[in-house]
């Protein structure tokens, strides 16, 4: 596989993941993905989202907080996905 279409699957999936992740919180379930033994998936597949919950001051340090957030997400994937590729 190519670098660039490994850099592109992982954006594709941390954006899916970020979505899931906002699409919780926006429902007020982010509680639904805690495994048995109290840990919660939420940081797991983003770890940055903790973040959403104690910045949001006013709507716009909040929305671009989020974006933010989004993004380091995506060059988290992108650097694991990167990493991956190399070892294997």
């Amino acid at each position: 596989m190519s670098r660039s279409a490994v850099v592109i699957t992982a954006t594709v999936v941390a954006l899916l993941a970020s979505g899931a992740v906002l699409t919780l919180i926006y429902f007020g379930v982010a509680g639904v993905l805690r495994l048995g033994n109290g840990l919660d998936l939420m940081y797991v597949l983003w770890p940055a989202s903790y973040m959403l919950t104690i910045n949001w001051h006013t709507t716009t340090v909040g929305i671009a907080n989020t974006i933010g957030l989004v993004l380091v997400n995506c060059v988290t994937y992108i650097a694991v996905a990167l990493g991956l590729r190399e070892l294997f």
